[in-house]
């Protein structure tokens, strides 16, 4: 048909519809007449899988998405377009010459094509567009998307292939482009739940009810800073951002798992509803890690969120290479929240190469004091004498239940060399293992106290100016454009080194075995380790030398070798300690197998709900980025959040700064008060550590009481309820409830639990003594109720129905 004269091609083009369409119905594909809610010109495509029904405009108008409706529920989570023709499914990227960005080619599902068609074969729907055109270029590409039913969820499993005729390179795939609308029609109780850092969970992804950035666009649905932040704070843009041209990278510390949801709810955005709102589950299910971002771009004019997923070929923008995508996105209906579309993903994550080793309470290879850690503490004395933190940890160890640890930036020689003109780094750059006199006795007996101690190592950069470079440079990554990878902060120029280079993992190996045999070390805080780097801007990639020898640009070959330097570095220092713990800034799904332990990204930030937790707490370890004793000002709740937030979500406490212990810090009120409650919180954390340490996460249970909600003027004016709860299964089967009191009155807490799930008529209250509670039965719910004292811990022990 390619080489067809144009009318003879329309001709053919419009009798193939009119016998794929009678074909489709009668194998039952239904291709119904215009939809009464779009701008149809032929025959609508309708696909029910999943709990979803999907109408798609017709081969005539590009079979782009025109509605997507809960089947059960009937909510509807994308409106049409106002022409059936514009109705967007997917897009590619394609370009000639990967250096220049002005060369990007875009094509979508509404462009010219030779022919589209739609047909049912067996169980699976067919799309298919041959010889779409390209702009300005005689060169085509077909494309193909299938959607059949996932044996797994249920759920609707939909790929996407491009075969390419033309001599032009794939940059990206996007696959979905999905224009969400609002649910309930004004979006005030519709939520997103992406995986910025740990989870977050938008209400009204939309409107987005946040003020304008003064010098850009807010982008509110990342925990990141915006563009204008980053240029401000760096000098460079960085974009971090979950909107266009950034979006969420996966596998990054900055997207760590797959997994997104829209859903309707009523309520708190962490407590769950009494009555469950229609849910859509998007995700895609992909256990080899390939490399992809998620796009979530707010266009609050036009009502939409766009939502797309970015797709990389396993060799980039090489000319003529065709995609298959090698694993699913999907999407299907479902009734509850985030806990309920973490759950869905936590059936399928549980099951992949990374959680092989299975929950942290059947591992005899993760040592006990990780296990149930209560507490990371922060040690940093730049030039000073390392001694300084000696006095300051064992007070800490006495002070804090349970095993702490000691995170160690700026002890090593060149550590205190370089900081003084490393004004914003932590670290040297490279990492070199050694350290002034005294330091390995130190160690020693810190960890002899319980104190285990972390010294920062950077694994990603190398100062353009120290001695080695000349070696370094033919291996440090390159831009697209041909430029070295460098970034600079300040007096500092850093570059990447290239992570499939061999060298590089071999110097960052020989360092860690270093300072484990040297210094006797029980951890290694690897920063920039456990994720991916790159970004949904252009310019954000990974090395394009060719001389390299690796498949350029963003891959799958690039994610793996940063798994495998990151493994190679544990397998040298656990040479020397075999219970070696790795921990890093946001560890990503996939690299919890080398990586046991992680510095969680925000300790509180708005809408911060616990999706990694809620799919993994059993599975590895983490603790929180800051806890602050002093208020920011009089009055403001910021410690108290901190703490009992971190408490609640089941994190190690962290990080407490060394010196918040000293006296004359002490001597202010509220100070005191809250390093009171961090003390109580860690002795929470270790009497019931086979829950919050080793457990499971349940749905937090109802709070059916009135409660004030308490803002700090930190953090994005972060938000929380004046009671925070949630509920865990320990490994053997048991049930509790943690709920603190983070306001300054006191509270009372109506706290229910679905009744199938507990037996009896009473439930046992722990708090500084052990107490009785009668348990009330209130339309479906067990329901306890206690009055709780400010910065007050309880533990409620349900009996659960086995």
């Amino acid at each position: 048909m390619r080489n067809l004269p144009p009318k003879r091609k329309r001709s053919l083009q419009s009798w193939l519809i009119g016998v794929v369409g009678a074909i489709a119905a009668a194998a039952g594909l239904t291709m119904t007449s215009p939809d009464t809610h779009a701008a149809v010109s032929d025959q609508t495509i309708r696909w029910n899988v999943g709990g979803l029904a999907f109408a798609l405009a017709s081969p005539n108008d590009g079979m782009g998405l025109l509605t997507l409706r809960h089947a059960d529920l009937g909510a509807v989570f994308l409106q049409p377009p106002d022409q059936a023709s514009k109705a967007l499914l997917w897009k590619v990227e394609l370009t000639p010459d990967p250096s220049n960005e002005k060369m990007l080619i875009t094509v979508d599902n509404t462009a010219q094509a030779a022919s589209r068609t739609a047909h049912r074969e067996r169980d699976e729907l067919v799309l298919r567009w041959v010889g779409v055109k390209l702009p300005n270029d005689d060169a085509t590409i077909d494309v193909e998307v299938r959607a059949s039913t996932d044996p797994e969820t249920g759920f609707g499993a939909w790929r996407i292939a491009v075969r390419n005729s033309s001599k032009h390179g794939i940059w990206r795939v996007i696959f979905p482009v999905m224009e969400l609308s609002p649910i309930d029609g004004t979006g005030q109780n519709d939520y997103l739940i992406c995986s910025p850092a740990e989870g977050r969970s938008v209400r009204n992804p939309i409107g987005l009810d946040m003020p304008p950035q003064e010098d850009g666009p807010q982008m509110p649905l990342t925990t990141d800073a915006t563009e204008a932040e980053q240029r401000k704070q760096f000098g460079s843009n960085l974009g971090f951002g979950a909107a266009r041209p950034h979006g969420l990278p996966y596998p990054t510390a900055r997207g760590q798992m797959q997994l997104s949801a829209y859903y309707h709810k009523v309520g708190d955005f962490y407590y769950p509803a009494r009555q469950p709102g229609a849910g859509l589950y998007m995700a895609t299910h992909d256990g080899a890690g390939y490399p992809k971002i998620f796009f979530y771009t707010p266009q609050p004019d036009r009502e939409r969120l766009v939502y797309e997923v970015a797709h990389f070929p396993d060799e980039s923008a090489k000319p003529g290479l065709d995609y298959a995508m090698p694993y699913p996105m999907i999407l299907g209906g479902f009734a509850g929240d985030w806990y309920d579309a973490a759950r869905i993903y936590r059936a399928w994550a549980l099951k992949q190469a990374w959680a092989a080793r299975g929950p942290l309470a059947e591992r005899d290879d993760v040592a006990d004091w990780l296990k149930r850690m209560t507490l990371m503490l922060r040690a940093d004395v730049k030039q000073l004498d390392n001694r300084i933190e000696l006095d300051r940890v064992l007070l800490a160890a006495k002070e804090f239940a349970g095993p702490i640890g000691v995170q160690w930036y700026h002890w090593s020689e060149a550590d205190k060399r370089d900081c003084v003109r490393y004004t914003t780094g932590a670290g040297a750059f490279p990492v070199q293992a050694a350290a002034p006199a005294g330091f390995d006795e130190i160690v020693a007996t810190m960890q002899a106290h319980g104190a285990h101690v972390f010294p920062y190592l950077n694994i990603r950069l190398w100062d353009t100016a120290a001695p080695g470079y000349d070696e370094v440079k033919p291996r440090v990554s390159r831009r697209a454009d041909g430029s070295l990878y460098t970034s600079t902060w300040k007096q500092l120029t850093a570059a990447h080194v290239c992570v499939h280079s061999t060298w590089w993992t071999d110097y960052l190996a020989g360092v860690a075995a270093d300072v484990v045999r040297e210094h006797g070390v029980h951890g290694l805080y690897l920063d920039q380790g456990g994720a991916a780097h790159f970004g949904g801007a252009y310019e954000y990639n990974t090395c394009f030398d060719p001389n390299h020898g690796h498949p350029v640009g963003v891959t799958r070959d690039m994610v793996q070798a940063e798994h495998d330097r990151a493994a190679a570095i544990l397998k040298a220092g656990q040479s020397h300690y075999p219970g070696l713990v790795l921990t890093g800034e946001g560890v990503a799904e996939n690299f919890i197998d080398v990586f046991t332990n992680k510095l969680i990204h925000f300790e509180i930030w708005p809408g911060y709900v616990p999706l990694f937790g809620a799919v993994y707490h059993d599975y590895h370890t983490g603790y929180g980025r800051t806890v602050r004793l002093e208020p920011p000002k009089p009055g403001d709740p910021l410690p108290a959040m901190q703490i009992g937030w971190q408490l609640v979500v089941g994190n190690q406490i962290g990080r407490l700064w060394t010196s918040s212990m000293q006296p004359k810090y002490l001597a202010d009120e509220a100070v005191a008060r809250h390093l009171d409650y961090v003390k109580r919180a860690c002795a929470v954390r270790e009497r019931w550590s086979d829950f919050l340490a080793l457990g499971e996460m349940r749905r937090p249970p109802h709070l059916l009481s009135e409660v004030p909600t308490l803002t700090t003027e930190q953090g994005r004016k972060t938000s929380l309820p004046g009671i925070l709860a949630s509920t865990w299964a320990s490994p053997d089967g048991r049930l509790m409830t943690i709920v603190t009191n983070i306001a300054d009155q006191p509270l009372e807490a109506r706290l229910g639990v679905a009744s199938d799930t507990v037996t009896g008529e009473s439930v046992t209250l722990h708090g500084d003594e052990s107490a009785t509670l009668p348990l009330v039965h209130d339309d479906g719910l067990a329901v306890a109720t206690l009055t709780i004292e400010p910065l007050g811990i309880h533990v409620i022990e349900w009996h659960p129905k086995r």
